[in-house]
């Protein structure tokens, strides 16, 4: 106010016969004080707008504000929570139940889901199967896949009498991700039992016979094993060139070793006979009642070689021909004509068997 009185004093004194001036003089304060006056109430304002911005909230305290949180109202839902398919919530905000990383509609195997490749929209159950390419768009897949962090291995084939054993013609293992192990993926599961071999850097890997339980003994008059998947068995992770994992050779220090049998809830007692006890059904271990119909033997330490064998329930012997016969159970046709025994094979560990099956143990 001080301010607009000193103009109009000065105005006055200079020229008070000079009207246009002072209308002139007088008109600039009044522009001054109407400048003065919009500028305030653009501050109050701006004020005004400020303080009824709603303020983001993190509500559920999970570390997550507004937009990024779908549901504010609950810590166990934001993006950084793990989504398990299944219990209709969309836990990680990404708009299915389940992780879908590649954002195709599809949740994840790893998150309870049915997508193969979920950092691929293009590979899940809803894509268009190339057929020849060795690519399971689909995910019907089965997958062989060779660990071979234990190694230096750059290149990796797949070859087996689908191929006439050319180490050049099987299908290439790939390593998209470079963890070192390589996939070679089926766009099919197999309805047959398929015998195989890795080729590693260009060579067969070191024989299998006796390496234990990942290989049957496929030629043993030849003595020689080759992998063998079979009906059922699923995905697999092998090692090249044994049937352990990295370092695992050693298998004495796995002890002791345990081997469940269940029977008829009315047996008496239950041995087992094999060459070791010269098949004498009395010679052999007799194994310890856990609970009716079901019997437990103990090595320790564990076999330091296979050990073929069968199950002798009261007074009678197991026979394992028949449809279910075969390695599903550990069973080896020892003959290849007539009879199969079971084999425990170094590096087995723990078993469970079924008398006179190659079943799965039944649940207790």
């Amino acid at each position: 106010m001080s301010i607009t009185m000193s103009l109009l004093t000065f105005g006055l004194f200079t020229a008070c016969g000079d009207k246009e001036e002072d209308t002139a003089t007088t008109t600039d304060t009044a522009t001054t004080e109407e400048t003065d006056t919009e500028d305030t109430s653009t501050e109050e304002t701006d004020t005004e707008e400020t303080d009824t911005e709603d303020p983001v909230t993190d509500a559920d305290g999970d570390g997550f504000e507004g937009d990024d949180d779908c549901n504010d109202d609950d810590a166990a839902v934001n993006p950084d929570a793990e989504d398990v398919v299944g219990d209709g919530v969309d836990n990680n905000c990404d708009g299915i139940d389940g992780l879908d990383t590649d954002g195709d509609g599809y949740a994840a195997i790893a998150s309870g889901g049915d997508d193969c490749a979920d950092d691929n929209p293009d590979r899940n159950p809803g894509a268009a199967e190339i057929e020849g390419d060795y690519v399971d768009q689909d995910c019907s897949f089965l997958q062989l896949n060779l660990d071979t962090t234990c190694s230096d291995a750059t290149e990796v084939r797949l070859t087996g009498p689908w191929w006439g054993w050319d180490a050049a013609a099987g299908p290439e293992a790939t390593d998209v991700d470079g963890d070192g192990i390589f996939t070679v993926e089926f766009e099919n599961v197999l309805e047959e039992s398929f015998e195989y071999k890795w080729i590693v850097n260009g060579e067969f890997e070191a024989d299998l016979l006796n390496a234990g339980f990942c290989a049957d003994v496929t030629n043993p008059a030849s003595g020689f094993a080759n992998r063998i998947w079979l009906p059922g068995d699923g995905n697999t992770t092998e090692y090249p060139g044994t049937c352990f994992e990295c370092d695992q050779t050693d298998w004495t220090s796995q002890q002791p070793v345990v081997i469940d049998l269940h029977t008829d809830v009315a047996a008496a007692a239950a041995r087992i006979v094999g060459p070791w006890w010269g098949w004498d059904a009395a010679a052999g271990p007799e194994g310890v009642k856990i609970a009716d119909g079901h019997f437990q033997f103990t090595f320790d330490p564990a076999p330091g070689e296979n050990m073929e064998f069968i199950f002798h329930v009261d007074s009678a012997n197991e026979s394992l021909v028949g449809a279910d016969a075969g390695p599903t159970c550990n069973a080896v046709n020892t003959d290849y004509a007539n009879f199969f025994n079971r084999f425990w094979l170094v590096g087995s560990g723990d078993q469970c068997y079924e008398f006179n099956t190659c079943g799965a143990c039944p649940a207790e």
